[in-house]
């Protein structure tokens, strides 16, 4: 009896040694098989890493390529923009001299109080024609000058009511000529800052070429002087086609011509408002544009007045 309670008990051992080395066994295998599972997925990740890594650096290269093909474009608009402006300011120099050279003896022509009308009418033209060269000139050399930073400032304290109102007389026969309403807004008939004469008369002039040359016939181009809290602003508002909002950041980069020219039959150097920016920013003012269809409005507002 005794025995077979012995070979019993063995049996039993062995049979807890068995099974509990069978669930080992299994254990191992699960183990061994989420081992496996999770080698597989992460090389399976390294691979995925991998082939995002080369498509990365491969994104990386364009970008650089891109990079690189952006700067030498810069520079070739640069290089291009310089060559512009040394042709143009060569160009001016020749032009400048043979054109004063005509405008003396027409001036002195129209002091001839014996011309007919017609005679004065052709003389009045040439004169006109040979001004607006003449600024264009002027504006081509100004714009080296200040590129060049050889432009100084001769600041002095000026009525720019009254200093306004003598360039608007310089436009009063164009309006009258094309119908347009040629209008003057001021609070204030007197109101003093200190300021470049010429480059102001530069500024309010341009603004005013550029309202004239985009004005149909039959409407209306408004210039104002307001104060608000000690700095004046200076405006020029006109009826125009005016000019669309993802152009507008071009308005005062060199060389934009940012409308149609068969439009208005209108050529455009693209010098003329770039130019008026540059002054303005000399007199550590700003100038900035409000513009809708039919509608565009430009304005400077210099330093508060001191």
């Amino acid at each position: 009896m005794c025995i077979r309670d012995s070979y019993l008990s063995q049996v039993a051992t062995q049979q807890v040694v068995l099974y509990g080395s069978l669930i080992i066994l299994l254990l191992v295998a699960g183990l061994l098989l989420v081992v496996y599972k999770s080698l597989r997925s992460k090389n399976r990740l390294n691979k995925e890493l991998f082939k995002q890594k080369q498509q990365l650096e491969e994104q990386r290269d364009k970008l650089e390529e891109q990079r690189d093909q952006l700067i030498q474009l810069s520079h070739q608009l640069e290089e291009a923009t310089h060559a512009k402006l040394v042709f143009f300011t060569n160009i001016s120099h020749d032009f400048r001299t043979p054109l004063t050279l005509v405008a003396d003896p027409v001036e002195h022509l129209l002091a001839d109080h014996t011309l007919s009308g017609d005679q004065h009418r052709m003389l009045m033209l040439i004169q006109r024609n040979v001004n607006i060269l003449l600024r264009l000139v002027n504006q081509i050399l100004d714009f080296r000058k200040i590129q060049n930073k050889k432009m100084k400032m001769q600041v002095q304290q000026l009525n720019v009511v009254a200093f306004v109102r003598k360039i608007m007389d310089n436009f009063e026969s164009v309006a009258e000529e094309h119908n347009i309403d040629f209008l003057f807004q001021t609070e204030k008939e007197a109101l003093n800052l200190w300021v470049d004469a010429d480059k102001f008369e530069k500024i309010v002039f341009n603004l005013l070429s550029n309202a004239f040359k985009y004005t149909p016939n039959g409407k209306m181009i408004t210039v104002f002087i307001r104060e608000d809290e000690g700095t004046v602003s200076v405006g020029v508002q006109d009826q125009g086609i005016g000019i669309a909002e993802n152009k507008r950041k071009s308005l005062f980069v060199r060389f934009e011509n940012l409308v149609d020219k068969n439009i208005f039959n209108q050529a455009s150097s693209g010098i003329g408002l770039s130019l008026v920016k540059e002054l303005v920013e000399m007199h550590k003012a700003t100038i900035s544009v409000d513009s809708r269809l039919g509608d565009c409005l430009l304005y400077t507002s210099p330093s508060p007045r001191d």
